[in-house]
């Protein structure tokens, strides 16, 4: 009998499935609520809070986007503003007029995986920064019985809001009453001044700028009153007399 041995090779190839990216998974239970002060910067990394199951997928990374809503403020959109996302990182970049509270929704994904979203509350608290001195104020000369003034607000500036202005004064080393006196500071910042005749002589001023309960911003400066020598004036006719002699 003959016996016929037929060999047949071939080859198994194992194809492994297309990969789908997990859904990302939250590494802590929340993002902590944040709170900044206006005109400061800081940044937050999402990648801290998420985290992505299978380190070894060559799928990609985590995308992110965030949605932004501003308490009181419907009309606030994120787009231009002080918050700005890059990669993972959000900057938060207030400036003095962002106070508020803001709820911002992240979304992680890593397509085509399934999205997933964590909130947390941001609070710009409204720091209240001293007034700054852009130009001293000059001494000033004026005489006696005239009027002058001057305008604080072209002197100290803030970026947060209104300055209000107090000033002291010092005549001959002592304390000189500014109330009652030829001295008069106005709501808006502006001193004026109508020495009289016995106000003559020199009075070292200062003045105090805050804006809410700033420390001040502070300057000083000397103001003279000159006495005006006038001349003898008559004040009344002398009357005609008449006298007997002897």
């Amino acid at each position: 009998m003959v016996v016929v041995l037929i060999t047949v090779n071939f080859i198994i190839k194992v194809i492994a499935a297309p990969e789908r990216p997990d859904t990302p998974t939250i590494q802590s239970s929340s993002i902590d609520a944040q709170t900044r002060d206006e005109d400061s910067t800081s940044t937050i990394d999402f990648n801290t809070f998420f985290t992505d199951p299978d380190v070894l997928r060559t799928t990609g990374p985590i995308v992110y986007t965030i949605s932004v809503v501003k308490t009181g403020d419907p009309g606030f959109t994120q787009v231009g503003s002080f918050l700005s996302l890059s990669s993972s990182v959000l900057t938060i970049a207030p400036s003095f007029t962002d106070q508020g509270v803001y709820t911002i929704t992240v979304t992680a994904q890593q397509c085509p995986g399934d999205p997933i979203s964590a909130e947390f509350v941001l609070t710009i608290n409204d720091k209240e920064t001293p007034p700054i001195l852009n130009s001293i104020v000059v001494d000033r000369s004026i005489d006696e019985e005239s009027s002058g003034s001057i305008d604080f607000n072209g002197h100290f500036t803030d970026d947060d809001g209104s300055i209000a202005y107090s000033i002291s004064a010092v005549k001959g080393g002592s304390d000189f009453p500014v109330a009652n006196s030829f001295l008069s500071l106005s709501s808006g910042g502006v001193l004026n001044f109508a020495p009289s005749l016995t106000d003559q002589g020199s009075y070292t001023i200062t003045v105090s700028a805050t804006q809410g309960n700033s420390s001040p911003a502070t300057d000083e400066f000397v103001l003279t009153v000159n006495n005006v020598d006038r001349p003898i004036t008559q004040t009344s006719t002398i009357a005609d007399i008449s006298i007997d002699e002897g």
